[in-house]
């Protein structure tokens, strides 16, 4: 009796008790972006999915890039505006491409970078272009966005696990007296 007690209690205390408004509204993603001499890595901050008619091609879905961390080149990135365009398919989460007009832009050791998708047909391996603005230079790069668990979705897995041991040594408890 008091091994289930203790059991509840400690499950009531590390519960959530309330989902932070911030984590319904926006996704973390870990992004990279490699090629033409550029090496990067870092963190996007999205709002969800959502439906935009108005979008180039057949991609009719988007994410708005909310905040962006980082490094590129071993100098800080810092977001400055643009959306990802998710192309309807939200289970493809590792390519992703930018909007051919407004892109995602960043800055950079004080530069300002877009990343895009051009609008014409392109050679295979300049899908995603990185554009300085300082050097008014195209160079075609690799990027990788991937979704990042929510910390909640950790904790509960954690929870469960947990709560499964205490039931296994329970029962043992249970059984060998």
């Amino acid at each position: 009796m008091k091994l289930r007690f203790a059991l509840l209690l400690t499950l009531s205390f590390s519960l959530p008790l309330a989902v932070k408004a911030d984590s319904v509204n926006s996704l973390t993603w870990s992004w990279s972006v490699s090629g033409s001499g550029y090496s990067g890595n870092g963190v996007l901050i999205t709002g969800p999915l959502r439906t935009d008619p108005s979008l180039a091609y057949a991609y009719d879905t988007d994410y708005l890039a909310l905040d962006m961390t980082g490094q590129l080149n071993g100098q800080n990135v810092s977001l400055g505006g643009g959306y990802i365009l998710g192309g309807g398919d939200t289970s493809a989460l590792t390519k992703f491409y930018f909007d051919p007009w407004k892109g995602l832009s960043f800055t950079s050791n004080n530069q300002s970078w877009r990343l895009v998708h051009p609008d014409l047909p392109v050679p295979l391996g300049y899908e995603i272009l990185l554009y300085s603005y300082s050097s008014n230079l195209w160079s075609p790069v690799d990027v990788t966005i991937t979704a990042v668990s929510e910390p909640s979705v950790w904790m509960l897995t954690c929870v469960g696990l947990v709560g499964m041991l205490l039931i296994a040594v329970m029962k043992k408890h249970v059984i060998a007296s």
